[in-house]
């Protein structure tokens, strides 16, 4: 039983928000018309037009359903980049034609898939970095002589009658 499978049990059984959940983990690492369409019916079934409509817009769906579900879309995000942002990473990374014109539209470059970061390892030190070392030592020992300074300043008051 795949994921999609069992996001359609689970709103045959009216647990939307765990099929929504399951769809949307899916569309995190796979973006196909399936995960897409479902994700948008489940949207509609909780009655999330503009989720819905994000959905059939980058699908590119033209039904009397989808178009009342994109329009409530651009309503909620009336901004051409809130729009653009409003879509999955996915759905932007594999872009149809609808939402490389959005794209285009709002001027952002295309975003890649992720690529694992080089770990980040210290260059040497600089001057700046021994003065700090070097002020921090000199602060480490005033502090130490001013303890002693006070610890004999008790002493010879505690010592005379």
């Amino acid at each position: 039983m795949t994921a999609l499978d069992r996001a359609r049990d689970d709103l045959a059984n009216d647990r939307a928000w765990k099929a929504r959940d399951r769809v949307a983990g899916r569309l995190c690492n796979v973006c196909d018309v399936e995960t897409m369409t479902l994700l948008a019916e489940i949207h509609l079934h909780m009655k999330d037009y503009p989720a819905a409509g994000a959905m059939f817009f980058a699908l590119g769906a033209d039904d009397a359903t989808a178009r009342r579900a994109i329009s409530a879309w651009e309503v909620n995000t009336p901004d051409p980049l809130e729009r653009w942002r409003s879509l999955p990473r996915m759905v932007r990374v594999h872009e149809t034609d609808r939402v490389r014109v959005l794209r285009e539209s709002v001027g952002q470059d295309r975003p890649e898939l992720r690529q694992p970061q080089p770990h980040w390892r210290p260059g040497p030190p600089t001057w700046d970095d021994r003065l700090i070392e070097v002020g921090c030592g000199l602060l480490v020992l005033m502090v130490i002589a001013v303890f002693i300074v006070g610890l004999a300043t008790i002493a010879v008051f505690v010592a005379t009658p």
